[in-house]
């Protein structure tokens, strides 16, 4: 079986998809997090791949997202009820009201 490759706009709305999960179950933790589109841009550009498709995402999302979220709301970055934005800024993941780094 031969499968197409998945186009630039097709792997960036699997991303925008699978970022909407986590933020509607964040939301039900009462967490508020949203996600630029550098955050989109950054597991789009560089974790989709020809030969695997679109499974390298989701492992993506979980080191990349999940884990510095995980680790912000544990060391208590994140706040319940407050309104927090992840950017990704040279690779990394940051988050605003925090102080970025350009």
């Amino acid at each position: 079986m031969v499968f197409s490759q998945l186009s630039e706009e097709v792997v960036r709305q699997i991303v925008e998809k699978m970022l909407n999960e986590i933020k509607e179950r964040l939301l039900k933790m009462d967490y508020n997090i949203t996600f630029n589109s550098s955050v989109i841009e950054e597991i789009s550009k560089n974790d989709y791949t020809r030969e695997y498709g679109a499974r390298p995402i989701k492992r993506a999302i979980q080191t990349k997202v999940m884990d510095f979220l995980s680790e912000s709301i544990l060391s208590g970055d994140i706040k319940k009820h407050e309104f927090y934005t992840l950017f990704c800024v040279n690779g990394e993941m940051t988050l605003w009201p925090k102080k970025v780094k350009i």
